[in-house]
């Protein structure tokens, strides 16, 4: 069997009762550290933010003394006529002492800055860790397109399984993470920071792992609320998927290779986190991947129960290597009985 879920597929609509619910506001959040010397200022760049985009900014100066700093957002216009010396406008404190942190609103479309400021000191440098938030407004034309993005994928699940309805939400949760109750939940953080570090195929895997757990419990099987069974099936269907699919696999392991397995460990102790290990996570993708076949097809023995007439029929016609048309045959005949 051959089925597409990604973003990109476009199937035939299936009427559902399903709401996929965007939220138009997008969470960015950057760290970084700088080495500010006296006299001198340096300039973070935040891109560009539209007007009413709340910026959020916590900076803190680690020497041991003299810890004060001017710290202020910019946009660009107005860095050119600081860089003048013309009279300009921000937002932000003048000489405070560490640590600091403001929050103010962009006041015109544009490119805006953080300038970390010491200009005030005579000789000594500062350095500063900082961490900037801001709260984007999605265009409606973008977010528009992304709802439609996941209602063809959902679209695609109600022609190839059948299950009751469930909601697809992608919004802001304080957190970089995912759920599944069994409504599927995607924090725009983690989506956000998946892109910003570059592994934006990552959000493949993370939604089919969530419709693991969706599906499973819908069915009313044991394993829904197994990290490792979904892992498992998220792996399989990706790999149904070909290349994509494969793809995505590989930035979803090149994600759980950054995590940090040590606090791992202690957060599993403290707080009993079901998830295996991100490098266990990584061997179990990569022994899949290894042998697909062999467990592709034990899967087909708990899918094909569970999918429609139209995907049976399509899997009887069908000469994929994962596909077993008799089996899928003889759940139509087991149908019909």
């Amino acid at each position: 069997m051959r089925i597409i879920l990604t973003i990109i597929l476009i199937m035939l609509a299936v009427p559902s009762l399903a709401e996929v619910r965007v939220q138009s506001q997008i969470p960015v959040n950057r760290n970084g550290s700088e080495l500010v010397q006296a006299r001198s200022y340096t300039t973070i760049p935040l891109g560009s933010i539209n007007q009413g985009d709340e910026i959020d900014v916590s900076v803190t100066v680690t020497n041991a003394v003299y810890k004060d700093l001017s710290a202020y957002v910019i946009d660009k216009t107005n860095l050119n006529l600081m860089n003048q010396g013309l009279e300009y406008k921000s937002a932000g404190v003048q000489k405070q002492i560490s640590p600091i942190q403001f929050k103010t609103k962009s006041w015109s479309y544009g490119e805006y800055y953080l300038v970390l400021d010491n200009r005030f000191a005579n000789f000594l440098g500062k350095k500063i860790d900082y961490n900037i938030k801001t709260v984007k407004t999605l265009p409606e034309a973008d977010r528009m397109k992304l709802a439609e993005s996941y209602d063809a994928i959902y679209d695609s699940l109600k022609s190839t399984f059948i299950f009751p309805d469930f909601n697809i939400n992608i919004v802001m949760c304080g957190m970089e993470n995912a759920f599944s109750n069994p409504d599927i939940t995607l924090c725009s953080e983690l989506v956000q920071k998946l892109i910003q570090d570059g592994q934006p195929r990552a959000i493949v895997p993370i939604f089919m792992h969530e419709l693991g757990h969706t599906l499973l419990n819908l069915w009313g099987l044991p394993g829904f609320d197994n990290e490792d069974v979904v892992d498992e099936f998220a792996t399989i269907m990706l790999v149904r998927m070909g290349e994509d699919g494969k793809r995505s696999i590989n930035e979803a392991m090149e994600w759980f290779s950054g995590h940090d397995v040590q606090a791992e460990v202690l957060n599993m102790l403290k707080k009993g986190d079901r998830h295996s290990l991100s490098i266990q996570r990584i061997r179990n993708m990569e022994r899949l991947m290894a042998s697909p076949e062999n467990y592709a097809r034990r899967w087909n023995r708990l899918l094909y129960p569970h999918m429609t007439d139209k995907a049976l029929n399509g899997i009887i016609n069908s000469t994929g290597k994962f596909d077993e048309p008799a089996l899928a045959k003889n759940e139509l005949e087991k149908r019909r009985k």
